[in-house]
């Protein structure tokens, strides 16, 4: 598949909008520490994303899944989302929810800066060329779905 961390700076907007049109299938928090995320701590903490708390969505596009893992920080203790928690339906783990999200719509706030890592399945998401470091805008193209069907064709 196909992966991009988003680094979110104290002085960055902090509100996390869901990239295509589709349905928030499941929600996951993970508990964990509180670190930092500033790109230093994480390259002096090997495993640093998974010890920090997350709020992980999986999305359903139509065109192909999606994963969004919001990765709490230092003054990040909540991770809140734009639409009601279930407390039923559970699966792995993971609260089984319906929720439509339209593309560019809200779908979790952070406090103060953090990080959101986004995954697409293998051969859904063409990604758009990005640099290290590279400061990212809302509304930005990041990747340009393919048709699955001509994915598998072109494979086989």
């Amino acid at each position: 598949g196909w992966s991009v961390t988003l680094y979110l700076r104290p002085r960055d907007y902090h509100r996390i909008h869901a990239p295509f049109t589709g349905r928030v299938r499941k929600l996951r928090r993970l508990p964990g520490s509180l670190l930092p995320v500033q790109p230093h701590m994480v390259r002096q903490h090997p495993g640093l994303y998974c010890d920090n708390e997350r709020l992980v969505l999986e999305l359903d596009t139509g065109s192909g899944r999606l994963v969004l893992v919001c990765v709490a920080a230092t003054g990040v203790g909540t991770i809140t989302t734009a639409f009601s928690d279930p407390t039923a339906g559970t699966e792995d783990g993971a609260a089984v929810v319906d929720v439509p999200v339209t593309r560019g719509g809200e779908v979790a706030v952070f406090n103060v800066g953090s990080t959101v890592i986004l995954f697409a399945e293998a051969g859904g998401l063409a990604p758009e060329p990005l640099l290290v470091g590279q400061e990212v805008r809302m509304g930005q193209l990041l990747g340009k779905w393919q048709s699955p069907r001509l994915a598998a064709e072109r494979s086989s």
